[in-house]
């Protein structure tokens, strides 16, 4: 479902009203921003039942570690619901398949894969607008990231219990700078999707390279104010002042989640949904030389 419902929001964004029959012939600009958050290694929704075949079947009493089968993909525990959890701990990449999670011979089960698939077809088969491609912060280096630091790596989205134990180290670390909202990987030009594509095509330079054919990772927290309000900076710092034909160029953002807010939180941990509203509007608001510039945002939620 996902794979089709992108390409279709996005022909019916480049179809977006925008105000006169000159703005008819400049191809809109659309940021997206792409959550690279860890759940986005997980499968989209939890409909698969747990069948324990060791005779009490509560989660915790005969789980996969023990050797009593629980009717999950190995590695997968078992939910206290009696539905089997979400974790793939892989992306569906060459390097980091994770688990065939569905049972279908296939390593496409996270939404990470699932985005990164309708991303790539909406690239090449929307020619009505010019893209650009942001992401969640996150610092970058050759084995930067791995909570492998105890016996099983719990904390690794990235790694199989028991299966597959040390795997989960990647190159991009955003457990310690996702909350600093997100950044540009791609500037928003028509001739961007090569560009692009290098960052969902599932294959990353081996051993790593700061200037190589890197990848899109799932790490970290689910900053969206943050990263509506880094797009902001970069539309009043970047695009409009550099595009002659702002007076009639229609601008969007389009963000790709899977989650809510989880930095911008409030003191019981609920999502802050001023900032979230605040962020929004300040890019619908936005004026640009006394004029009004407004930047759309559009969400399409993946799980």
């Amino acid at each position: 479902m996902y794979r089709r419902l992108l390409p279709w929001a996005l022909g019916a964004l480049a179809l977006w009203p925008t105000g006169s029959a000159a703005q008819q012939l400049v191809k809109p600009k659309m940021m997206v921003i792409f959550d690279t958050s860890g759940s986005m290694t997980w499968a989209p929704r939890r409909n698969v039942a747990c069948q324990w075949q060791c005779g009490v079947p509560r989660a915790g009493i005969c789980p996969y570690f023990f050797g009593f089968p629980n009717g999950c993909a190995e590695g997968v525990p078992c939910g206290a619901d009696g539905l089997c959890m979400p974790f793939t701990y892989g992306d569906g990449s060459v390097t980091y398949p994770g688990l065939d999670w569905d049972g279908d011979g296939q390593f496409d089960d996270s939404r990470m894969y699932i985005a990164k698939e309708a991303l790539k077809s909406t690239l090449f088969g929307t020619a009505e607008l010019e893209f650009g491609l942001m992401r969640y912060t996150q610092t970058e280096g050759a084995g930067i990231r791995s909570t492998c630091s105890n016996r099983d790596c719990w904390d690794s989205w990235y790694d199989v219990p028991p299966v597959r134990i040390g795997e989960g180290v990647i190159n991009y670390d955003g457990a310690s700078e996702s909350c600093r909202g997100g950044e540009v990987l791609v500037d928003i030009a028509g001739d961007a999707s090569n560009d692009i594509f290098s960052w969902i095509d599932h294959q990353e330079s081996q051993p790593y390279r700061a200037n190589g054919n890197r990848e899109l990772r799932g790490d970290g927290l689910t900053p969206i104010a943050g990263s509506l309000r880094s797009a902001r900076d970069h539309f009043v710092n970047q695009v409009i002042p550099n595009d002659p034909r702002r007076a009639c160029r229609s601008y969007s953002i389009l963000l790709l989640t899977d989650g809510e807010e989880s930095c911008d939180v409030r003191p019981n941990g609920d999502p802050d949904q001023a900032a979230l509203v605040g962020a929004a509007s300040a890019l619908r608001d936005l004026r640009f030389e006394g004029q009004p510039t407004p930047v759309r945002t559009f969400v399409i939620g993946f799980g």
